[in-house]
């Protein structure tokens, strides 16, 4: 006898299906990025739940006669924060320490389903049936957890950028504040859910549909947005996307003259201790039209603008750390006078030009020039 599919029972499915096509789509990229990982993974718990949905309401004893867990949704709320913050930070690498996030998952997503399956079903019905919802609810919890702690980091992530490093995120901070939304609306009808069991109020429809479909609809829709539009964001390398051909504005010597006159007048005046400045404003100082300035940077240095600015406040810093001159000094009292007006931004930089931070580049060297030490 082949089962028959109620109207909801073939959404699922469809969304299932169309989840493990994304979900795969997303993990076979080699962007070499924890993002990518983090963004397939959870595009393809969800997949698998959906799937579960419909094998479980259209085999009898499903449950019982397949024995791997299909339902892994402690894992959703850690897989949505790990996501975030790799596309913040784009050396975020997964670690020991991370692994410790979906010990949950283990603890309450597999063991459970392990003691339901071998208690059979006469045992489970009388048993455990009633600590599904307890857990539901536990999950729940989870997400939404994990979603505030997402949109903190974004919100946190932003106040540490100054204007011109805002507007060169600009493109990842928008898709981070689209999905933390998407993560806030999908957290709500999961709550929706747990409310109309909660209240009783789901025996109204109960003929019709059970009380899980069409807040299951709305998150797998939610869930399926993040996806989709998360597969094509460039900043995190899940697609190539053809490069348009580069107009030449200046022939190579003529570029190469003008590289140095900048590093000159750069060096010279000191423009980059502003820590306002803007590619804008650089560009009417060297009397420079906009478009000139920003070719003779992304072409000449190849470096973004404000690679270029935090490029040069480095080489000043380094300079400062290494004059006994200026000890007397706190580490971000130099910082400040290069340009640097943030903590976090400074040791940003710092790190990403030299490898190392601020003490361990003055101690390395310190002890380069006396051995002794």
């Amino acid at each position: 006898m082949q089962p028959t599919f109620s109207f909801f029972q073939l959404i699922f499915l469809l969304s299932a299906v169309q989840g493990f096509i994304l979900s795969g789509l997303i993990l076979r990229k080699k962007s070499g990025k924890a993002g990518t990982w983090f963004l397939g993974s959870f595009i393809l718990a969800f997949a698998l739940a959906s799937l579960k949905i419909v094998l479980q309401e259209t085999i009898p004893d499903f449950r019982y006669k397949f024995p791997v867990p299909l339902l892994y949704q402690f894992a959703f709320g850690p897989l949505f924060y790990l996501y975030v913050k790799s596309s913040l930070h784009t050396g975020f690498r997964f670690t020991a320490k991370v692994g410790w996030h979906f010990l949950p998952v283990l603890l309450l997503d597999v063991v459970p389903f392990a003691i339901y399956f071998s208690l059979g079903p006469g045992a489970y019905l009388r048993q455990v049936y009633g600590a599904i919802f307890f857990t539901n609810c536990l999950a729940f919890i989870s997400l939404t957890a994990y979603c505030g702690s997402a949109w903190r980091l974004v919100v946190r992530y932003k106040k540490q950028l100054n204007k011109s490093e805002i507007s060169g995120r600009a493109t990842v901070l928008q898709w981070l504040n689209q999905i933390c939304i998407a993560a806030g609306l999908i957290c709500f009808a999961w709550l929706s859910y747990l409310l109309l069991v909660l209240t009783g109020s789901y025996k109204y429809f109960i003929d019709t549909m059970l009380p899980y479909y069409p807040v299951y609809v709305v998150i797998g829709a939610g869930i399926y947005w993040i996806g989709i539009k998360g597969y094509f964001q460039p900043h995190i390398d899940l697609i190539s996307l053809p490069v348009p051909e580069k107009k030449i504005l200046f022939a190579p010597d003529v570029l190469e003259e003008k590289k140095a006159g900048l590093l000159a007048a750069m060096r010279q005046h000191r423009y980059y201790c502003d820590e306002k400045i803007t590619v804008q404003t650089l560009a009417g100082q060297l009397n420079l039209p906009h478009k000139d300035l920003s070719y003779l940077i992304n072409t000449g240095f190849g470096l973004n603008f404000n690679d270029f600015i935090n490029q040069l406040r480095v080489e000043d810093m380094k300079k400062r750390l290494l004059d006994p001159k200026q000890r007397k000094y706190s580490v971000m009292g130099l910082a400040t006078e290069v340009g640097f007006n943030s903590k976090p931004s400074f040791y940003r930089a710092f790190k990403k030009f030299t490898g190392q931070t601020p003490t361990e580049y003055l101690k390395k060297h310190l002890q380069a020039t006396d051995p002794e030490e």
